[in-house]
């Protein structure tokens, strides 16, 4: 089928994809950080915040994946995808935020 028109592969819903995954990274640290005594203040997990604050260190990466998937949003065999451009950005997202993250651990 085709996607136009803001369909499931559109450029607007790959790039909304990416900002559910930092926040699905929110919700992982909180899972992580739950074994923390009760009377401890509730540590915030720095992840989310760092990788939105790396989006605009990678918007090389950003522009090339929102480029290949305005290219791509009318491939109707379905066999077209961005996957290369996706791992690219965050790799890039993951190497920026990694150094700071691993300085503010105990």
């Amino acid at each position: 089928t085709s996607d136009r028109g803001g369909g499931l592969n559109s450029p607007a819903t790959k790039f909304h994809r990416i900002h559910s995954d930092l926040e699905q990274t929110s919700t992982t640290c909180t899972g992580i950080m739950s074994d923390v005594e009760e009377e401890e203040e509730e540590p915030v997990c720095p992840k989310p915040q760092l990788e939105e604050a790396c989006m605009s260190k990678c918007q090389q990466y950003t522009a090339a994946y929102e480029a290949c998937a305005a290219r791509i949003s009318n491939d109707e065999t379905g066999e077209a995808h961005c996957t290369g451009q996706y791992f690219d950005l965050w790799h890039c997202i993951d190497h920026c935020a990694a150094d700071q993250l691993f300085s503010k651990l105990k």
